[in-house]
């Protein structure tokens, strides 16, 4: 069994799910008997693949050669093709669609999130991946959903998919468990990712107002990129721009920060299935999540919920995390024992092997 993957999200992501989610798949695939997997990829920009590339590769990426190099790597991955059994894109893009239908290649496209279509807002590219997607999932012999709720979204948008075609494999997370030397606040909530848009910062950072006017030690930890100057001026606003901090980490570093939070607050309107969820839980650290989109599903009895929308629901969460910490640390280790990126690799196979012998 043959199976590519493709250069899309390598070349467009530095860090992130997606790419995560590739690199776990294609290592825990490669451990396997009869699985020859293939990634045709020139000038790699993402950190989970520099080992796989390796670091000291010829293969630069230099600015302002965006369109050159994905034209290079689109011939690369279409002459790939003809010696491939399975097809599976890391992104939407219908550069080799064509190609796919006039050769004897299974094409299998995992859908992320609908986030795109119901938010297009927040996004410039919002038509061209909506199009691309739609495109891609009626082409393609297999779609995989990350989680029940993205399924339900794309069957809910687009109702003429075969809902036969779609199986839902949930994603997994893994950290060393193991504290290391890090300064860190005394009490701190955790937030983790981007904070732009449907991310709902706004609504978080007047909730941690809230409770920070009565719990002094009470601090907040954004890991991420820096603050921009927006942002900046609503913390000043609400008076706690001095009890706020916000700075990247290491892998290695994770754990700690996770385990050493008061908690970890995900007010996102929508996600896909929120891998941060699972880190919070694997590294004991209790998870308080708005009550919508695949969050539930992923935190089970596992959280504390509340309506994204409502800063004062947000407010009482944090509030009682004293209470349910010890039900929400027992039973959130339990939980992250469900989903694992073996389990996830596995699954993929099966698929794999399911369209292979219809062939």
């Amino acid at each position: 069994m043959k199976i590519m993957y493709d250069y899309q999200i390598l070349i467009s992501q530095r860090y992130g799910g997606i790419s995560r989610y590739f690199y776990e798949l294609i290592k825990n695939l490669d451990k396997m008997d009869n699985v020859d997997t293939e990634l045709p990829v020139s000038f790699n920009r993402n950190v989970y693949f520099e080992e796989y590339f390796g670091k000291k590769s010829k293969d630069k990426y230099l600015p302002k050669t965006g369109r050159l190099i994905v034209y290079y790597n689109q011939q690369r991955a279409k002459s790939e093709l003809r010696k491939t059994d399975i097809f599976h894109p890391t992104y939407y893009h219908p550069y080799a669609l064509r190609a796919v239908n006039k050769l004897n290649t299974k094409l299998v496209i995992t859908v992320y999130d609908m986030i795109h279509e119901m938010f297009p807002q927040y996004f410039p590219d919002s038509d061209n991946v909506i199009k691309y997607k739609k495109k891609s999932m009626e082409i393609a012999d297999a779609i995989i959903a990350i989680s029940n709720s993205t399924k339900n979204d794309i069957l809910r948008i687009h109702p003429h998919i075969d809902s036969d075609k779609i199986t839902v494999i949930h994603l997994g997370t893994i950290f060393e468990k193991q504290l290391v030397k890090i300064e860190l606040p005394s009490k701190y909530l955790l937030f983790v990712g981007e904070r732009g848009g449907y991310k709902n910062f706004d609504a978080f950072i007047r909730a941690f107002a809230f409770v920070a006017r009565k719990d002094n030690e009470l601090t907040l930890l954004c890991i991420g990129k820096p603050f921009e100057e927006s942002e900046i001026a609503s913390l000043k606003q609400l008076d706690v721009y001095e009890k706020t901090s916000c700075r990247r980490i290491s892998d290695k570093e994770f754990y700690t920060v996770y385990n050493k939070a008061h908690c970890f607050v995900f007010p996102s309107l929508y996600e896909g299935f929120g891998i941060p969820v699972l880190e919070s839980m694997y590294c004991g650290c209790p998870a308080l999540l708005a009550n919508c989109s695949s969050l539930p599903e992923v935190g089970g009895d596992a959280a504390l919920y509340f309506n994204p929308s409502d800063p004062n629901q947000i407010a009482e969460c944090i509030r009682a995390v004293d209470t349910h910490r010890e039900k929400l640390v027992k039973k959130g280790y339990e939980r992250a024992k469900l989903f694992s990126w073996e389990n996830m690799a596995k699954q993929t196979h099966e698929i794999y092997k399911k369209l292979l012998s219809k062939a």
